[in-house]
């Protein structure tokens, strides 16, 4: 029996070392990455918002971001978890239905903050365990119960961020249906040990400077290494780079000094 994108993308976070998970914000950027081999992907709000002309948190109509999302899933044959951020609202009734629009368009999964984005701090536990608990009924009601939800929280984020607190949440989120866990800004080796010892759903922290040795995230015992908005900002930086030596130094030889490219578009 053929294993469905649902089951093979939560087996991933099985395994005994971490997989990494890249993050697309346009059709092209995801074929590259299915292309090089990846076995699924995500996408960065952050990135699509950057490809949008604007910043990041919600800045566009969820038609819109809902459109970039579906050109992008339809790109690939890849699973595609979708960064939701918080969900593009505070209703809870809203939110669940545009995590069910997302589904239909055929993502396994989301990542769903527990910051609001109209407060702009972070929801309180039990509105967010609230929501997500909402979310997994709902889901399961539409025929999507291996829907992939990621509970994102953003506590490790806050200046002076409590322990207790960060821990009380991340069991609340599994207990009201979680998947998953995503904690952006956690490199504390002893935290993640906590974090880990604490549930029993896997554990996703994101790629930074002080995070990138995947030898230690396996030994760490993380489940899920996202590259979040990395990718898209390599890229960028790559792209001002090579138009300030044209335009600052007219030297044009830097868009040709890279390795011959190998893409199947349609």
């Amino acid at each position: 029996m053929q294993m469905n994108h649902y089951t093979f993308f939560k087996n991933l976070h099985l395994g005994e070392k971490p997989f990494i998970l890249p993050n697309a914000w346009d059709p092209l950027s995801a074929i590259i990455l299915e292309q090089v081999g990846f076995k699924a992907l995500g996408t960065t709000s952050w990135g699509m918002a950057n490809a949008r002309g604007q910043n990041d948190s919600e800045q566009c109509d969820f038609e819109t971001f809902l459109e970039q999302t579906r050109r992008i899933i339809s790109a690939v044959k890849l699973p595609v978890t979708v960064d939701i951020e918080s969900g593009y609202s505070d209703d809870h009734a809203q939110i669940c239905e545009h995590v069910l629009q997302i589904a239909r368009l055929g993502a396994v999964g989301i990542n769903i903050e527990d910051s609001s984005k109209c407060s702009n701090s972070l929801r309180s536990m039990k509105d967010q365990a609230e929501i997500l608990s909402k979310l997994k009924h709902v889901l399961r009601n539409e025929g999507y119960s291996e829907f992939f939800i990621n509970a994102r929280s953003d506590v490790f984020l806050v200046d002076d961020y409590c322990i207790d607190d960060a821990l009380s949440r991340i069991t609340t989120y599994q207990l009201s249906g979680a998947d998953g866990i995503f904690l952006p800004g956690l490199n504390d080796e002893k935290v993640i040990e906590k974090v880990i010892q604490s549930i029993s759903i896997p554990v996703n922290l994101m790629a930074l400077k002080s995070l990138i040795n995947y030898q230690k995230a396996a030994l760490l015992g993380i489940n899920r290494l996202s590259i979040g908005n990395g990718l898209s900002d390599a890229t960028i930086s790559f792209i001002h780079q090579i138009a300030n030596l044209m335009y600052k130094e007219n030297d044009l030889t830097a868009l040709f000094d890279h390795p011959e490219m190998s893409l199947q578009l349609i």
